[in-house]
């Protein structure tokens, strides 16, 4: 069985974290077959966390067995979040158990995928494949963003910024277009191949051939949501090139947080996001894209400074996030248990080019951006004093909800 319509893999250095020689061989040998990639093996939890440690950079994905003796597969992704060196790095579990539980409470630990024991090579292959690609294209899209950047800042400044979103947003469209054209092949695919070889005389396909036809459907749409998730990136970018004053729709603040949390979800691995003050219902007149802007630039701020200022793994950091209608205003706050803001930059957050971050860690125009989307919407974004960490509150002119709403 070939995926002949996928492109054709990259180099890549993987490692496998599990107790089984045995699984080691079987993988370096699936994984191997035309592809590029070199599996190396470690054999426990806190061997695999040791060299990853020691080289973060050498490594393009980790697969991971979830049940191991000592430090299991939950605990070594737990580590990997809470380190910065290794919070971005793709993890694929593996694991023997039939428990949906299991595979969730993988998910819910930062995993990108997982695979059920014993491997399907075909399978394996293709997820293996989809996790590379979209870190690829993500570290493709953050590398982008620092080139235009600092273009940027020996340019014209502002005036340069609408054309930098959108020559990124054409840019990232040219693979995008690669990758939903191949998808579309695989969608065609695999119907086609089943009902080709069913027609077959004698047709009597083992289970492993059966399990590969079944697995077609999933894969293609795990590739999807990926996709989906790059598209709304590339709509964010564009939103950089528009500016204020267009359409107005009804927008559900609580809506908004919920997609931006989608789209910087990998960014925030390993912190709590707490979102019980949130309620839906509060709204505004306003462009949804450009608000999940606002909100993304202000949750990635929050998870930069909270990993810039930590020194203890150990500790579980929260961002705090809540919805409320207050008047006439409809309000939207995000807090973060950081290091705070010095008093002797607040005057300065929002100027052009201003930023907090170390060298080559920010632009200065995230916040700035944000800022002049909220004058747009008739409101304002602007710091809170609070007793830990950084506030932010996003504070709109409210529009009330339809007649014969529920309450």
């Amino acid at each position: 069985m070939r995926f002949a319509h996928l492109p054709t893999s990259l180099p890549a250095k993987i490692l496998l974290i599990d107790d089984s020689a045995i699984e080691f061989a079987v993988l370096r040998r699936v994984l191997a077959k035309g592809t590029g990639w070199t599996v190396e093996w470690a054999s426990s939890g806190e061997a695999g966390l040791q060299r990853l440690r020691a080289m973060p950079d050498q490594w393009d994905l980790v697969l991971l067995d979830l049940l191991m003796p000592g430090m299991d597969g939950i605990e070594v992704m737990t580590n990997m979040s809470s380190d910065r060196d290794l919070a971005q790095l793709p993890v694929i579990v593996l694991t023997a158990s039939d428990d949906d539980a299991d595979q969730v409470r993988a998910l819910e630990a930062g995993a990108d995928d997982y695979l059920r024991k014993p491997v399907v090579p075909e399978i394996a292959r293709a997820r293996v494949r989809s996790v590379l690609e979209m870190a690829r294209h993500r570290n493709d899209l953050e590398g982008l963003a620092r080139e235009r950047a600092a273009q940027l800042a020996h340019a014209d400044r502002l005036v340069s910024l609408g054309t930098l979103a959108a020559g990124m947003a054409h840019e990232i469209n040219n693979p995008l277009t690669f990758l939903s054209g191949n998808l579309q092949m695989l969608e065609k695919f695999s119907p086609v191949l089943r009902e080709e070889l069913q027609s077959l005389p004698g047709w009597n396909p083992s289970r492993r051939v059966r399990e590969v036809l079944d697995e077609f459907p999933s894969i293609a749409g795990e590739m999807r949501s990926g996709i989906q998730r790059i598209q709304k990136i590339v709509s964010s970018l564009k939103s950089f090139s528009r500016s204020g004053g267009g359409r107005r729709d009804p927008v559900d603040l609580s809506e908004v947080v919920r997609n931006s949390l989608v789209l910087c979800a990998h960014h925030l691995k390993g912190l709590v996001i707490q979102g019980d003050g949130l309620s839906y219902g509060v709204l505004v007149a306003g462009d949804a894209q450009e608000l999940e802007q606002i909100v993304v630039n202000l949750l990635v701020n929050a998870a930069d400074a909270i990993r810039e200022g930590s020194r203890d793994e150990d500790v579980q950091h929260r961002i705090v996030i809540a919805t409320w209608c207050q008047g006439a205003r409809s309000c939207l706050s995000i807090q973060d248990d950081g290091p705070g803001i010095p008093p002797e930059v607040l005057d300065r957050l929002g100027t052009p080019f201003f930023t907090t971050k170390g060298p080559g860690k920010g632009t200065g125009l995230g916040l700035s951006i944000s800022q002049g989307i909220a004058r747009a919407h008739g409101g304002e974004l602007r710091p809170q004093a609070c007793d830990e960490g950084a506030l932010f509150l996003l504070d709109l002119p409210r529009l009330p909800e339809p007649k014969g709403a529920m309450p």
